[in-house]
């Protein structure tokens, strides 16, 4: 071989080296580029900023949702949904007071305790706040909760004339089978804590428009029963739950700062329906929300209603003869959580 030959050659050679190194270099760049992505998406979706699910939580969301309440069974229902917002149009137009300047604390209740006496403002304490939860709660931790309301003599159906019900499907079932006013009621199909905001249900003045917003026009209401939770069993993330909860109550106080605000278990499930559920309505994502649930009450200063104590049988679960799907009790049922209502209030 010529001395250009060998030139020539070593030269070929050294272009051959040098396209392996750059495309290594790239290889190398990329994996390291791909790894940075994928350890920022993980710290992302563990700590979103805005406290509301991610693209990843909402995909759970919507097909817990969807199962939880598609299954609603009661004949006519649809049309007493439409006739709930009907009334609420007519009954939130004629409301013309104005709504009293916000403040971050309810007012001091004063009250008895297992005999001791206190007055507070956060949290509440009233005459028939309970004593410590005892062990057969299956729903809730044991230890003292002070936002939870004991039992007290039973108050007439005119207490709820100034209440409203804000909450889910099943919410929405036990108003109606109760005969309680349409314009109280602003709980729909399938509406959760992310979307009592957004989701346009309820109707005002001929307009389409959220919960949320309807009861802000709501000037008369001094007491609310929330219900929520069954729609979000399947969420992955709970805290995102109980964020978007109690920033929903305070938003409800600076809409009303004088209202009693009452927070409801969570309803159990059929064992039937926690040992099949694809999408998240299991005895145990039940049981862990309610826990999340009263020390949130405790934390925000309203009142917990531990209605789901009257709701099961003595493993846990909604009794089989008490829902047709499942999920949301039938009338008979709905008559027990009512009378559960007037034998646990507060007075302020």
């Amino acid at each position: 071989m010529s001395g250009i030959d060998n030139r020539a050659h070593r030269k070929r050679k050294f272009e051959r080296q040098k396209k392996l190194y750059v495309f290594a270099a790239i290889f190398v760049a990329v994996l390291l580029l791909v790894g940075f992505s994928v350890k920022f998406l993980v710290r992302s979706g563990d700590n979103p900023k805005d406290g509301k699910p991610s693209a990843s939580q909402t995909e759970p969301v919507t097909a817990a949702a969807d199962a939880a309440e598609t299954t609603e069974t009661t004949a006519g229902q649809e049309t007493e949904t439409a006739t709930t917002e009907t009334t609420t149009e007519e009954a939130t137009t004629r409301e013309t007071t104005t709504m009293a300047p916000a403040t971050t604390n309810p007012p001091a209740v004063a009250g008895t305790t297992a005999g001791t006496s206190a007055a507070t403002t956060k949290p509440p304490v009233s005459s028939t706040t309970s004593a410590p939860v005892t062990a057969t709660a299956h729903n809730i931790s044991k230890g003292k909760h002070r936002s939870l309301v004991g039992e007290s003599k039973a108050v007439d159906m005119s207490y709820f004339d100034d209440a409203v019900f804000l909450g889910d499907s099943r919410q929405h079932s036990f108003v109606v089978f109760n005969g309680l006013p349409a314009s109280s009621n602003y709980s729909y199909v399938s509406l959760a804590v992310n979307t009592v905001r957004t989701k346009k249900v309820a109707v005002y003045n001929g307009q389409k428009m959220s919960p949320f917003d309807a009861l802000s026009k709501n000037k008369r209401f001094k007491k609310v029963y929330l219900m929520f939770g069954i729609n979000e069993c399947g969420w992955p993330y709970p805290e995102n739950f109980i964020k978007l909860y109690g920033d929903l109550i305070d938003d409800i106080k600076a809409m009303n700062p004088k209202a009693i605000i009452y927070v409801q278990s969570i309803l159990p499930v059929t064992k039937k329906v926690s040992q099949t559920s694809k999408t998240g309505e299991t005895k145990a994502n039940i049981d862990r929300l309610n826990n999340l649930i009263i020390n949130m009450a405790d934390e925000k200063g309203v009142y917990y209603l531990d209605v789901a104590s009257v709701m099961r049988d003595a493993e846990g679960y909604l009794p089989e003869g008490a829902s047709a799907d499942g999920v949301h009790p039938e009338k008979k049922y709905c008559k027990i959580w009512l009378e559960y209502l007037r034998t646990h209030t507060v007075k302020k």
